[in-house]
């Protein structure tokens, strides 16, 4: 009797054994994969908007530009438009939620003189979501509180396109 009793505990503590390595394996491709969904969207990306021309004939043209680089397991961005009668810059966070890349105003650059009060830490400004697979892939662009300078947005249409050599 004894040495059933052995054999048991035996096995259980193996099995307690497979058990815990299992769960040690298993956990390991979920941080990876959480890393990778972050560093997917670390990059530069650019929208160019056309405002036609002035009564003089000047172009009015205004370069929005969101830089996305990765901190520890966080995702900080940069947001600038610059451009005719245009600048700003503002310091954001970014997180990924459910496949989508959600930018969050926290301050204004320091650079920002004339700009105060437009935004509160946390506003959502935009988002940006992959639609489609492969070469027909797009970027789409949701604005929230974040807008163009000229016209009005369409909701998921494509206007920041990625511009850095990780395309």
């Amino acid at each position: 009797m004894r040495n059933e009793g052995r054999e048991r505990a035996g096995r259980a503590a193996a099995l307690l054994v497979c058990l815990c390595l299992w769960q040690a394996a298993a956990s390991v491709p979920r941080a990876a994969g959480a890393a990778d969904a972050l560093d997917a969207w670390v990059g530069e990306y650019a929208f160019d908007e056309d405002g036609g021309k002035t009564a003089g004939g000047s172009a009015i043209f205004v370069v929005h530009q969101l830089t996305v680089t990765r901190e520890g397991d966080a995702l900080k961005a940069r947001l600038e438009s610059n451009g005719y009668q245009t600048y700003a810059a503002f310091e954001c966070d970014a997180r990924v939620e459910r496949g989508r890349l959600k930018i969050f105003f926290v301050r204004h650059a320091d650079e920002n003189v004339f700009l105060r009060g437009d935004y509160r830490r946390g506003d959502l400004l935009l988002t940006l979501a992959r639609a489609g697979a492969g070469r027909r892939a797009r970027l789409v662009t949701h604005f929230a509180k974040f807008r163009p300078q000229f016209g009005r947005p369409r909701q998921g249409r494509v206007y920041f396109r990625r511009v850095d050599s990780r395309q």
